[in-house]
């Protein structure tokens, strides 16, 4: 959820130690020094076991209480068709979400291992906003039946979250994380943090589809950049990543990877700072990660972070119900702009696949007074798209996935 203001912390903590202290003087204090009491412990006993049960059944009660979500409102789910066609607003004109990047001036790229012309090299940041991303900007109404439960979201993680592929506080790497089709003769690969995880439902569909194999290793909080994290969760300085990032890149090498997608979340936390990692550490990291793979014959695609909301959706979607546009990402953070435009422009400068999702999850909306507004829906028909404030919902990255494997599959299968 939000983060306390310095002023909330300080009145709930004074909230707490009044109640605290009107607790002891009115009913801790009697009671201990009742001549009632005193002489009969065995009733004294049986009002501390009744209190402590009260307490009990009072803490589960308000651990299990859910705010009333009915809406009245049922959703069908959402069609990809990529027409534009919808009804928006009037006077309100919508483009494509402006990636603060450089053009497409890598789409004649051609290997320069083959003579044989490639086709465009991956690369979404001209494509047109979906139909459904269209409409969703004028549902603001939470749907009843919407996938996955609001109350269930945090667990709709794919099912890579089920074996030791994804990892936590682990320094080894976890071998044999083979997917997709396991006797192909061609091999993609996934890594990366959560983020990167977030993607494999899709990825491993794809990879089955077109009979690839796919290696993927994902690490809880552990970036690929060669920096030391400190995460808040865990309240610890992550210096296991650098050894788990070297293995993962060494098992890529012995699984003969031929292209391998790597993503990071932008808001990992720097040791020395506690701040996120800055562009200049992507400015000085990044180049040096491609140049890596690519010495061992690994192509890289760089998956850009997917938008980052500023709270939980699905707490704010039960607290705002009847206006999700509460609840959507809003104006880029001056740290996740910056990485952005750096890890795209080096992505430009060395012929880097890239894949900007903000594309296609964001709006720029421009309404009549000239004023730029991105917007990013939440809902998507009958999908909710984030399962917490920062990770998409796997139930949206499958149903997202023809999307991704008509921008992947083709540049992929030439190489």
């Amino acid at each position: 959820g939000r983060t306390l203001s310095w002023f909330e912390t300080v009145a709930a903590i004074a909230f707490t130690f009044a109640l605290a202290t009107l607790g002891f003087k009115f009913i801790e204090h009697p009671l201990r020094r009742s001549p009632r009491l005193i002489h009969r412990p065995a009733l004294n006993y049986s009002l501390g076991a009744a209190l402590i049960g009260v307490t009990a059944l009072v803490g589960v009660g308000v651990s299990q209480y859910r705010p009333q979500a009915s809406t009245g409102v049922v959703a069908e789910a959402p069609s990809l068709n990529t027409s534009t066609t919808t009804t928006v607003a009037p006077g309100t004109a919508i483009a494509p979400m402006d990636s603060s990047a450089s053009t497409n001036g890598s789409a004649t790229t051609t290997s320069p291992t083959t003579a044989t012309t490639l086709p465009p090299l991956v690369d979404n940041r001209d494509a047109e906003p979906l139909a459904a991303i269209l409409a969703a900007l004028d549902n603001t109404v939470l749907p009843e039946n919407v996938r996955p439960d609001v109350y269930n979201a945090v667990n709709d993680t794919s099912t890579l979250y089920d074996t030791n592929c994804h990892q936590f506080m682990t320094p080894a790497v976890t071998k044999g994380c083979v997917f997709g089709d396991t006797d192909g003769d061609f091999t993609i690969g996934l890594i990366g943090d959560s983020h990167a995880a977030q993607w494999f439902a899709a990825i491993n569909a794809i990879a089955i589809d077109n009979k690839w194999r796919l290696i993927a290793h994902t690490q809880g909080g552990c970036p690929l950049l060669d920096v030391v994290t400190w995460n808040r969760g865990a309240d610890a300085v992550f210096s296991h990543c650098a050894s788990w990032r070297d293995a993962v890149i060494d098992d890529l090498q012995q699984e003969e990877v031929n292209v391998v997608i790597v993503s990071q979340h932008w808001g990992l936390l720097e040791a020395s700072t506690r701040a996120a990692v800055p562009a200049s550490v992507w400015e000085r990291d990044l180049p040096v990660l491609f140049d890596r793979l690519r010495s061992i014959d690994i192509e890289p695609v760089l998956f850009l972070d997917s938008p980052d909301p500023y709270d939980s959706v699905p707490a704010c979607a039960v607290s705002h119900k009847t206006d999700l546009t509460s609840c959507e990402p809003g104006v880029l953070r001056n740290t996740e702009r910056s990485v952005r435009e750096v890890a795209s422009s080096i992505a430009d400068e060395m012929s880097v696949g890239l894949i900007d999702p903000h594309v296609w999850l964001c709006v720029d909306v421009s309404p009549d007074d000239d004023s730029d507004t991105t917007r990013c829906p939440v809902v998507i028909g009958d999908i909710l798209v984030y399962r917490d404030s920062h990770h998409l919902s796997n139930t949206f990255v499958e149903w997202f996935t023809p999307v991704l494997s008509a921008e992947l599959v083709d540049w992929i299968t030439a190489q």
